[in-house]
């Protein structure tokens, strides 16, 4: 089971308005979801938004995002990405020139910390669980794009992300077989 199929247990059973999805690395600060509500309330055209997230040291994360093209997974995952053509790309698809301190309509948001319009995700079912792990919250926010719904960064409001993927690592799963612990 992967983290779509995981986050859509809690979609089904949720009763409110309002659905949070919160990796436990997330830190909530100053009444962070409250004001999330509050900023949903008010944006009745917003389907899900998410807040500035910070590092432990209060540098911002990258978490606004264009939705990907086909190099992104690759340029991510490889030296390739340390290329010209690789950090371009990757430049685009994370919006290192956008300002990060404006509320704004925004193509995809990382989900660490992620509230969504009961109403706008009901219909879709949930996450596609064909996502194990990533991608499942780029293709969430395309089809509340597709569904006339917005999808809104809203950096006045702020958590702190312990944010620390194994996965990323330049051989990703290969760094397995270097560990002292081995799997057999």
């Amino acid at each position: 089971t992967g983290h779509p199929a995981c986050n859509n247990l809690g979609i089904r059973q949720a009763q409110g308005k309002y659905i949070v999805l919160l990796n436990p690395d997330i830190v909530i600060l100053d009444n962070a979801l409250e004001k999330l509500v509050k900023l949903m309330d008010q944006h009745p055209n917003v389907a899900a938004a998410g807040p500035k997230l910070l590092n432990p040291d209060a540098s911002v994360q990258l978490t606004c995002r264009k939705f990907p093209s086909l190099g992104v997974p690759i340029y991510s995952r490889t030296a390739f990405g340390r290329f010209g053509f690789g950090k371009k790309t990757m430049n685009q698809y994370l919006m290192t020139d956008a300002d990060h301190e404006k509320s704004q309509p925004i193509d995809s948001l990382l989900a660490a910390c992620l509230i969504i319009r009961k109403r706008a995700i009901e219909p879709l079912a949930g996450l596609d669980e064909k996502f194990f792990l990533y991608f499942g919250d780029v293709d969430l926010c395309r089809q509340f794009w597709k569904t006339g719904w917005q999808v809104y960064y809203f950096p006045e409001v702020h958590v702190v992300h312990y944010f620390r993927r194994e996965s990323a690592d330049e051989f990703g799963f290969l760094s397995l077989l270097k560990s002292k612990t081995r799997i057999h």
